[in-house]
Formats: C-alpha cells, structure tokens, sequence
C-alpha cells in the first residue's frame, strides 16, 4: 500500500525524485487487512496496533474496500449519537 504518509516520509524527507523510485521501493511492504465482518473495535485495535490509518478490507482474497480513523470516527460517532438519545 502507498499512502500519503509513505510519500512524505520515504521520499519527501529523503529528497528522492519522484522521476527516479520506483512505487515498490518506497510503499509500505506489509500490510495487515481487515475484513467486512470484523467488529469496528477490532478493526481499531488492529490500526492502533500497526499503527495504519488506513487498512485493506479483504474477502475471499479480493479488496473490497479500504477503511480509514474517519470511517471509525464516524461509527464511533453514531453509536454515541444513538446512545445519548435513549
């Protein structure tokens, strides 16, 4: 996976041209995924553990989709939402 992070710390603060790198030498080579089934808490622990803002959703070996902190934000937010007006 090549994120904005990647792009910022291995070849912005290195001062490598992006005229000359190759994407496989500068992304980030292990990736951990996530899949659809998987409990938004899970998925949390899983990102504050590797420490990715972004995760692959898989299923069956296929990418399905890519979840981000603002997508959790987001659940987050609407369970509390849904929690205060009970």
């Amino acid at each position: 996976m090549f994120s904005e992070r990647d792009l910022l710390k291995r070849v912005v603060y290195r001062d490598i041209s992006v005229h000359s790198c190759y994407l496989g030498e500068v992304m980030t080579p292990k990736v951990e995924s996530v899949s659809p089934d998987d409990a938004v808490q899970a998925v949390t622990e899983r990102m504050k553990l590797y420490r990715h803002r972004h995760l692959p959703v898989v299923e069956d070996g296929n990418l399905v989709g890519i979840v981000s902190l603002r997508d959790l934000l987001a659940a987050y937010t609407e369970a509390y939402e849904q929690i205060v007006a009970e």
